[in-house]
């Protein structure tokens, strides 16, 4: 899938994900809201099939927290980086992602 093509699946199902495709992945914005349904939805979903998260990481803006998420599949040969801002810096939580993949593990314990 070409990252239009992934744009356009991804914008058919998740309406209020937004996009810059300024860098070498296609990148989505995701709410922490929206989060969980969105990556469940990136693993499942045959036309995603988003089965190897390959970096995961938190970037601390001052003002916000930042996680971002490297996806890949590797039936589909296409990747994409999701971030999602986490306004309070003072309790930043988001839901974990071990349970959909194993790779977090470790990630997960490294951001925190």
């Amino acid at each position: 899938m070409t990252n239009e093509e992934l744009k356009a699946a991804i914008t058919e199902r998740f309406a209020a994900v937004t996009y810059d495709e300024t860098g070498e992945f296609l990148t989505a914005f995701a709410t922490p809201a929206d989060f969980r349904n969105i990556v469940e939805t990136f693993r499942k979903a045959p036309e995603f099939h988003f089965d190897y998260l390959f970096c995961l990481t938190c970037i601390d803006w001052k003002t916000h927290l930042a996680m971002v998420y490297h996806l890949f599949s590797r039936n589909n040969k296409h990747t994409l980086v999701l971030k999602v801002k986490l306004e309070d810096l003072n309790n930043p939580h988001i839901e974990t992602v071990s349970d959909i993949w194993k790779t977090a593990n470790a990630m997960e314990r490294e951001v925190y």
